[in-house]
């Protein structure tokens, strides 16, 4: 979902920036001048 939505908000002329396990380290940065966040996590992540 986390995929659709990235691309559905670009097309329509939004700046999307996906935080991944390899950014956890650094999330206020990547979040800092952010309006809204989203959280989409894999089912499977989830057990």
């Amino acid at each position: 979902m986390g995929k659709l939505f990235s691309r559905l908000f670009r097309l329509s002329g939004y700046e999307v920036y996906s935080l991944s396990e390899q950014d956890w380290d650094r999330p206020n940065e990547l979040l800092a001048n952010a309006a809204v966040v989203m959280i989409s996590v894999p089912i499977h992540a989830t057990l």
